[in-house]
C-alpha cells in the first residue's frame, strides 16, 4: 500500500509539476513506488490462491492484467490525453490511484493464516 500511495501522489503531482528537473524526480519516484507494489501484489495473490487456483489467479494477475492496462493505456488513455492534456491525464491517473489505494486500504485484508 506505502507503493502505491507513493506512485498515485507523485503521479498526480507530476501534472502539476512547474520544470522539468522537478517532474523527472517526480517521475522517479512514482517508479519507485510501482515497483514497490507489483512484487507485493504478485504475493498477495499467493497467499490468497493455492494450487491449480494460484496459477490461474497468477495469469489473470500478472498476464491478462498487464495486458488490459496496456491496452486501455493505448485505446482510452490518448483520448484522455487529447482530452485535458498531458498534464490533466497525469493528475487523473494520480486521483484513480489514491481511490484504488483508499480502497484496498479499507477493505485489503489477507488470509488470518497467512499475515506472519
Amino acid at each position: 500500500l506505502a507503493g502505491l500511495l507513493v506512485e498515485s501522489v507523485c503521479g498526480a503531482l507530476s501534472g502539476i509539476a512547474p520544470n522539468y528537473p522537478l517532474l523527472a524526480v517526480l517521475r522517479l519516484l512514482t517508479g519507485i513506488g510501482g515497483s514497490l507494489f507489483v512484487g507485493t501484489g504478485f504475493a498477495s495473490v499467493t497467499a490468497w490462491f493455492r494450487d491449480r487456483e494460484l496459477a490461474l489467479a497468477q495469469g489473470i494477475s500478472g498476464g491478462a492484467g498487464f495486458a488490459v492496462g496496456a491496452a486501455i493505456a493505448l485505446y482510452v488513455w490518448v483520448a484522455v490525453i487529447h482530452a485535458v492534456g498531458w498534464g490533466g491525464a497525469l493528475g487523473l491517473g494520480g486521483v484513480a490511484g489514491l481511490l484504488i489505494w483508499l480502497v484496498n486500504l479499507i477493505w485489503l485484508r489477507l488470509p488470518a493464516e497467512e499475515r506472519a
